[in-house]
């Protein structure tokens, strides 16, 4: 971005002819850090201060006169635009998809970029649809021909699923190109990451959509690029709540001691993962039942449990034997012997235990 500004050797100035177009967005949120009030600190002089109350506000308007961004913590970001000179006047729209990165005041590199992909939450988003590229368009479709010759003739599965991810793939290697041309990738750390998975819709059929126990809802992806890491597939099973782990380990943080989350690069992977999930809706656990279950190597077992009950209230949803059902097809919850399984039970009790107390402790969500 100073690179374009210090080569470009037009006018500076927004002339009768230019023209400027760009979304128009205004927002003005403000945070409060209530953890860091009446807290006592020193000065590099040795002095003590108190901080009675820390907040950010963080203002952002863009629209026909321009952007602008203020924050109580001196963020600035400026935007650039790639600049034609013509003698009927310069067009400055921005009408494609663009991110905006927050920097620290001084210095040339923003600290965090956080974007959010909400096309591909559905199986349908295989090509880019709110644009007039017709060269990316192009690109775009021409994958998903080449994709189709290559079908084998006795393909069982679903198109629109594959060639989905086939679109983020190329989306994930556009914003990689980009970070190459711009000189970004020296310092810099890529975490690529999803909130869920999706169900499987023709082969293996699932009876449920999203709201299930089968293993590619909850199998998500996650990639890390950085230029010291060599490529490599990490195996075995990891929770949700090792990614943050993962990400402030990268980045030299220390993980709070509060946070039992782990580094993925650092540790051995775990026995067993843990599933909670409150359906869609509203995440009441005090008006509603969730669904509360382990998968290891051996088993998949998921109940339906209640905060205000007891563990021996639940009811086992499924049960699935991994070493002769990988693809999770026949529940044994009528037929199982309960003794096969009382190890993951009891871990399975274990973790409601802990979660009930954090319920009444905290009252999550009481309406």
């Amino acid at each position: 971005m100073n690179k374009k500004i210090d080569k470009y050797e037009g006018s500076n100035n927004f002339e009768e002819l230019d023209r400027f177009k760009a979304p128009i967005l205004n927002f003005d949120k403000t945070k409060e850090y209530e953890e860091l009030s009446n807290k006592e600190f020193r000065t590099a002089e040795g002095e003590k201060i108190v901080i009675k109350n820390a907040m950010q506000t963080l203002k952002l308007s863009i629209d026909e006169n321009g952007g602008e961004i203020k924050s109580e913590l001196n963020l600035l970001a400026k935007a650039s635009a790639s600049i034609d000179e013509k003698d009927e006047g310069r067009y400055f729209y921005v009408d494609d998809t663009f991110v905006i990165f927050l920097r620290e005041k001084g210095k040339d590199k923003p600290y965090f970029a956080y974007i959010h992909l909400d096309d591909c939450h559905r199986q349908e988003f295989f090509y880019t649809y709110d644009t007039n590229d017709f060269n990316k368009l192009d690109e775009e479709f021409k994958a998903i021909e080449n994709y189709m010759h290559k079908l084998p003739k006795n393909y069982r599965g679903n198109l629109s699923y594959d060639v989905s991810l086939q679109y983020a793939d190329i989306c994930l290697r556009r914003l990689y190109t980009f970070l190459a041309e711009h000189k970004m990738l020296d310092n810099l750390n890529i975490f690529i990451c999803a909130d869920h998975g999706s169900s499987y819709t023709f082969d293996p059929y699932r009876k449920n959509y999203v709201n299930n126990e089968h293993r590619e809802n909850y199998n998500m992806p996650f990639v890390i690029w950085s230029k010291d890491l060599k490529p490599e597939v990490i195996n075995g099973m990891y929770n949700t709540k090792d990614i943050p782990a993962t990400m402030l380990a990268m980045n030299n943080l220390s993980i709070p001691k509060t946070y039992d989350g782990m580094s993925i690069l650092n540790n051995k992977p775990r026995d067993y993962v843990l599933l909670e999930n409150v359906c869609g809706g509203c995440p009441d656990y005090n008006l509603r039942d969730f669904m509360l279950g382990i998968r290891n190597n051996n088993y998949v077992i998921v109940m339906n449990v209640n905060a205000h009950k007891e563990f021996s209230d639940g009811e086992i949803l499924a049960i699935y034997d991994l070493k002769t059902d990988r693809q999770e097809k026949y529940n044994l919850k009528d037929t199982l012997d309960r003794s096969v399984i009382e190890k993951e039970l009891k871990i399975l009790k274990n973790e409601f235990e802990i979660l009930k107390e954090d319920i009444k402790k905290h009252n999550f969500i009481d309406v």
